[in-house]
């Protein structure tokens, strides 16, 4: 994917999400209206409507950073990413563990959130996500009962491959270097029967794992 082709693709991402918001929210507003205007606040059609929207809600916040056009020169507080992933990375089967506390640029939350889908991919099963910053490394790690490897996406995070025929479901590995590349980060990749993970390492870092 060259530089113009994914400058084209984070525009029309931005633009969906920035038209979808709107709409979405005021559904989620006036079914809380709904909510509190009625006699019977147990009417399941209602809280499913409500849980629907919210769930969408979050999504297109997720993905507004994750596949929209990249706010160079902007940051995000740790909290506020935080609080964009832990509602895709919470209930029975998944749970997350955010161990960064200073201000990300947007490229690198993005990458963050990239690096997220590509192990949700590997675990069908649900796990726990930790994330961390260690010195001038983000360390994206997954931990789970079961880790699908020798997935032919993984190759695709490696820059020089050049293949772009591949499935929407598998975008993120594609898209991840790419944006690596805007924060001067390489990705490296290792695994074992119970732990997968991805580290965004500087460039000039000398160890490479692509294990998976």
């Amino acid at each position: 994917m060259t530089q113009s082709q994914q400058m084209l693709a984070n525009l029309i991402g931005s633009r969906i999400c920035h038209d979808l918001i709107s709409p979405i929210g005021a559904i989620h507003n006036g079914i809380e209206l709904l909510i509190l205007t009625a006699q019977d606040h147990s009417d399941p059609e209602v809280s499913l409507i409500a849980d629907s929207c919210k769930n969408a809600s979050d999504l297109i916040k997720f993905f507004r950073i994750t596949f929209g056009q990249n706010g160079e020169g902007k940051s995000l507080s740790a909290l506020m990413a935080q609080t964009i992933l832990e509602p895709l990375l919470s209930g029975e089967r998944k749970s997350l563990q955010w161990n960064i506390s200073e201000d990300l640029s947007h490229q690198e939350v993005q990458a963050i959130f990239l690096s997220v889908l590509c192990l949700e991919a590997a675990m069908p099963r649900g796990g726990k996500f930790v994330i961390t910053q260690k010195e001038n490394t983000f360390c994206i790690e997954g931990y789970s009962d079961y880790i699908k490897h020798g997935d032919r996406a993984w190759t695709l995070l490696d820059s020089q491959t050049e293949d772009t025929q591949v499935a929407p479901s598998i975008v993120q590995f594609l898209l991840l270097p790419q944006v690596a590349k805007t924060i001067a980060r390489r990705v490296d990749c290792s695994s074992s029967s119970n732990r997968i993970t991805i580290d965004l390492r500087p460039v000039s870092s000398h160890s490479r794992s692509q294990d998976i």
